[in-house]
């Protein structure tokens, strides 16, 4: 086995729900190239065309994740810090963030049960928005099944010594804009969609750093083919870390707040209560979708 590499201590703002982030993260992952447990995320990716494995867990004594690069070059070290300061939201201020969330009597119910959720957020842009994309309309279950597929025909094989589970890494805009992904069992609608997002971000990497604000970034992805505002405010949510970002019409949202409301609401009814969430919409669907074990995304 390899030998551990140089190692960050991250720090976060108490509360931090950690089994929150990986309970969300955990049924998402791709299967190869990330492995969650119950107190532990990783993941490969490639540095300089080798492989390099991130592993990060919680330090409870001084409120912080360690996060272990194996191997690496300690320049490097920091710019991976960053990206995992994004993928478990560790800027945010979840005291200022619950309390409001807490003036809200049903979803108080959820933030105090789940104080210090975070956003789960996405180790890569293009990532979570090909996973998007495969979720619309099926179980997270299924999509997870095709997200594996995608990544076991389609991704870069590595070899590392330091873990066997850990063995590919997400396929290239270049690839997925060229592959007939119906081969993994899309519909061919969805396949499309896949590959014309590929196409975008083959032809203009920096795609995803320009979508800012919130709605200038729902306005440019709803214009690309297949993503609509359920789609284009998932991805804003969770790559693009847009914190007012809510999936509007998400049936899991609506079943959520239904059931802690003990009455139905309809989805116009949800965007109306909603907007007392503001400026922290996304973090009250994340609280919705933990409180429904059959959520979507």
């Amino acid at each position: 086995m390899q030998s551990t590499g140089p190692t960050l201590c991250l720090p976060y703002a108490e509360p931090f729900n950690w089994q929150a982030l990986l309970a969300f993260l955990g049924p998402r992952a791709f299967p190869g190239i990330e492995d969650v447990t119950r107190d532990r995320y990783r993941r490969v990716m490639l540095q300089d065309g080798a492989p390099v494995i991130i592993a990060a867990t919680r330090t409870i004594d001084d409120a912080s994740l360690a996060v272990s690069v194996t191997p690496a070059t300690p320049a490097a070290v920091p710019l991976f810090g960053e990206r995992v300061r994004r993928l478990f939201d560790l800027d945010a201020d979840p005291v200022a963030i619950g309390r409001h969330l807490a003036k809200d009597t049903v979803l108080k119910r959820a933030a105090i049960h789940r104080r210090g959720t975070r956003i789960p957020g996405a180790w890569s842009p293009f990532e979570l928005a090909v996973r998007a994309i495969i979720g619309q309309q099926v179980s997270v279950k299924a999509a997870t099944t095709f997200a594996s597929r995608l990544v076991t025909r389609f991704g870069t094989p590595v070899v590392t010594a330091a873990d066997p589970l850990l063995i590919r890494t997400f396929p290239a805009p270049a690839i997925l804009a060229r592959t007939d992904l119906t081969a993994i069992g899309l519909i061919r609608s969805r396949a499309k969609w896949i590959s014309a997002l590929a196409a975008v971000l083959e032809a203009e990497p920096t795609f995803f750093d320009l979508l800012h604000p919130l709605d200038h970034a729902i306005k440019e992805l709803t214009r690309l083919p297949g993503i609509g505002q359920w789609t284009a405010h998932y991805i804003a949510m969770r790559a693009l870390k847009e914190a007012d970002a809510f999936p509007t019409g998400d049936l899991a949202l609506l079943r959520a707040y239904s059931q802690l409301a003990g009455s139905s609401v309809t989805a116009r009814e949800l965007d109306r209560i909603a907007e007392r969430w503001r400026p922290w919409r996304a973090y009250a669907a994340i609280h919705l979708w933990l409180s429904d074990p059959a959520s979507g995304g």
